[in-house]
């Protein structure tokens, strides 16, 4: 084959693999959509917690005993401002028991309190004693074992077992939401 050929076949041959490969991200989103309520393995709540910073569009409302610089960080942060700007609702709350408190990220929580003066739809709060470890985005609720503001989760560390369910039952999510949201004011 000429050179232009071959380079026609490669691309050719380079879209097709593209094509493929959206078609099965799309199969694969498909059937995590069709099981309202599924089971979470350790290393799949940092992707759902990426997905939900990403690609919320109404409300976000993480709850998690600690906030740590690990999670916390300047790309979390940009999250979560983005976020605002697109007047999605967001609810982060904390809190350990009073005994544990210095066990907070003092700089990680004053980046979100900036965000929280900034944006009016950015409420913060410290509950002070919760162990609870709830992520509603949108239409979808986690419930977990998952420290969403301090544990990465990452393959990278030595295996730390968490375990949580994602429930995508519109109104169960609802009420779950009025309930926790109602634990803000």
């Amino acid at each position: 084959l000429s050179s232009g050929a071959q380079s026609n076949a490669e691309r050719a041959k380079a879209e097709n693999a593209h094509e493929m490969a959206i078609e099965s991200r799309d199969a694969a989103r498909e059937k995590v959509n069709e099981h309202r309520i599924r089971p979470l393995e350790t290393f799949e709540h940092r992707v759902v917690l990426r997905d939900a910073l990403k690609d919320t569009t109404q409300r976000l409302l993480i709850i998690s005993p600690w906030v740590r610089g690990d999670v916390v960080d300047q790309q979390f942060v940009d999250s979560i401002e983005r976020l605002a700007k697109r007047g999605v609702a967001i609810h982060i709350g904390w809190g350990i028991s009073r005994g544990r408190q210095d066990d907070q990220d003092k700089y990680a929580i004053s980046r979100l309190r900036r965000l929280a003066s900034e944006y009016k739809n950015v409420v913060l709060k410290n509950f002070g004693n919760t162990h609870a470890k709830i992520l509603i985005t949108d239409d979808r609720l986690v419930v977990t074992s998952f420290n969403w503001l301090s544990f990465r989760g990452t393959e990278r560390r030595s295996y730390r077992q968490e375990v949580g369910t994602l429930i995508a039952e519109r109104q169960y999510v609802q009420t779950e939401y009025e309930k926790h949201v109602g634990q803000f004011t």
